[in-house]
């Protein structure tokens, strides 16, 4: 998605219209720990943000990424890649909790792949 004023590309999260006070807290959290005290490459850096909003990296989300691989190559190397990227989810996760900070929705619609590498 592309930012509509800044022209900025990349996955686009917003908080509904009228949302919490809790829910308003929970990003302001969320981007706190991911623009200073999270470092690691299977955990997006947002490239730009907003009081209810943030933009993170441009990649496919990984199940449309999942369909394209495994059509276009042989199951030993889909088996590797299985466990690469259930790894490096894994480790996305560990680095998260780490820092007190808790992903409330893993799906496959969640996780982008750039290039060949997860991220959450």
């Amino acid at each position: 998605m592309r930012h509509p004023e800044k022209g900025i590309r990349g996955v686009f999260k917003c908080l509904k219209p009228g949302a919490s006070r809790v829910e308003k807290e929970r990003l302001k959290r969320e981007l706190e720990v991911l623009c200073h005290r999270i470092k690691h490459a299977n955990v997006v850096k947002p490239l730009d943000f907003g009081d209810r909003w943030l933009i993170t990296h441009r990649g496919i989300e990984l199940e449309r990424w999942w369909h394209e691989f495994t059509r276009d190559n042989e199951v030993s190397k889909v088996e590797l890649m299985s466990v690469h990227i259930i790894r490096s989810i894994a480790l996305g996760l560990s680095a998260c909790h780490a820092m007190g900070l808790v992903h409330r929705d893993i799906k496959l619609a969640n996780i982008i792949m750039d290039a060949n590498t997860p991220v959450l």
